[in-house]
């Protein structure tokens, strides 16, 4: 009779599980009426739940590719492309991660609390001056065609010159900070949260479409763990958990959540910031592989991508109204809405192998600004995570060489002028590692 006892141990959590959640779908599902289902999709919040991600998933893509325009090649510049890739052994750890983080905020938020705030914050202010420099800069060039505004300032000697955007940009962080530690308002956390999301979007890259789904379907299968699943080893909802004691047992919000009251039927909407940053990378690297290979982004990758996306949000909240109010994972949803339309249209379009190994497609030939221009044409084939070669060509001439100097067309053509003791430096580095010292912004979309 053992191997019958063993049989219904390991079949009785399951089922009764399982009925349990069959039981309490059907109480729940007697309790919505029409009335309600529609001011709930027709509320302002939902419309938001959809816009506001999209916003700032658009913006940190932009940014991916605007950081690097007109930057001097460096060695640090090249260090820093490389720190910020996403490979597949990082993607694989990124759950375990945020595994061990969520146990440790189940158990010890009270220790833990106050330290993740202050990290918070100070992140916060750095995403938000990451946003709003280029704001502050294009309005101070608009005042320049009419005013003479000088491009720095010379403060104290012990601060030395700084930027005139500065002037600006301090005071209203500081004026967002204090805001926040007196009001602990919802639409300040909410500045916060998005700017970090920003932030986090236009430093770190997906190089590839393998990663991306790398990624992604780990957090799907990570996800539903802790929203379903957790309560059988841990007797509670971990992460529903965590998410309560957070917004109720203390004076200040986590600037981790977007916040947003529904005005029609009462209450709010939260979404985690994972929510927006994991399918995000996915929707960047289409937005910079649609630059690179088409020039612009009509009928491309990443408008395909982002009508997914808010597809898989309207799903979550259908979900979430038809299940009234029952925690939703919504990377259930966002997953296979933005994979699947991404592989069908590679597939279509004969590009999915492109897609797949991160190549940027042809590269097309530079012409020359100058009489005596020293270019470097290079073009990633394979997966930047791997060890595989990048296929490139020199072209050099005769004269005088310009100061190193990175030019990102429109297009996203990719042209490095050298001087001959960089090229010489460069030709050896590439002999020795030709990943490490491969162009980054070809390399790696």
């Amino acid at each position: 009779s053992s191997p019958f006892v063993f049989l219904l141990a390991v079949v009785h959590v399951p089922v009764r599980f399982s009925l349990r959640l069959w039981i309490t779908l059907e109480k729940m599902a007697a309790v919505i009426t029409l009335d309600f289902a529609l001011k709930y999709m027709l509320d302002p919040a939902t419309a938001a739940l959809v816009i506001i991600p999209l916003l700032t998933i658009f913006y940190g893509a932009y940014r991916s590719i605007s950081i690097y325009e007109g930057a001097t090649v460096t060695p640090e510049l090249r260090e820093l492309q490389r720190q910020s890739v996403v490979v597949p052994k990082t993607a694989v750890c990124l759950p375990i991660i945020g595994s061990v983080i969520l146990i440790v905020l189940f158990f010890f938020l009270n220790l833990v609390y106050y330290l993740l705030l202050l990290l918070l914050l100070v992140m916060a202010m750095v995403a938000v001056s990451f946003v709003l420099w280029p704001i502050f800069s294009f309005l101070l060039n608009l005042v320049r065609r009419v005013v003479n505004v000088p491009q720095n300032l010379a403060w104290l000697r012990c601060i030395g010159t700084v930027d005139t955007e500065a002037l600006f940009v301090i005071p209203v962080i500081s004026a967002l900070f204090v805001a926040f530690l007196w009001t602990n308002h919802w639409l300040i956390s909410n500045v916060f949260a998005l700017s970090i999301g920003a932030f986090g979007l236009s430093l770190l890259r997906v190089p590839s479409l393998k990663v991306a789904t790398i990624m992604l379907i780990i957090f799907f299968a990570y996800d539903i763990f802790w929203v379903f699943f957790s309560q059988l080893i841990f007797g509670e909802n971990v992460m529903k958990q965590v998410a309560m004691k957070v917004a109720t047992q203390y004076k200040w919000k986590l600037p981790m959540t977007v916040i947003i009251p529904r005005l029609l039927t009462g209450g709010y909407s939260l979404l985690g910031m994972g929510d927006i940053l994991l399918p995000g990378y996915l929707l960047c690297f289409l937005y910079r592989f649609d630059r690179k290979n088409s020039g612009g982004l009509k009928c491309g990758y990443f408008i395909n991508a982002c009508i997914g996306y808010a597809v898989g949000m309207l799903l979550t909240l259908i979900m979430l109204l038809a299940l009234n109010g029952m925690a939703q994972p919504a990377l259930t949803y966002l997953v296979p809405c933005t994979l699947a339309p991404t592989f069908l249209m590679g597939f279509m379009r004969k590009e999915l192998q492109q897609l797949w190994k991160g190549s940027t497609g042809t590269v097309r030939k530079v012409p020359a600004r100058s009489a005596d221009p020293s270019s470097v044409e290079m073009e990633a084939m394979g997966d930047s995570s791997s060890s595989s070669s990048s296929s490139s060509s020199l072209s050099t001439n005769s004269g005088s060489h310009p100061p190193s100097s990175l030019d990102i067309s429109a297009v996203g053509d990719i042209e490095i002028q050298l001087s001959p003791e960089e090229r010489e430096e460069r030709e050896s580095s590439l002999k020795a590692d030709p990943i490490a010292f491969a162009n980054p912004f070809s390399d790696h979309l």
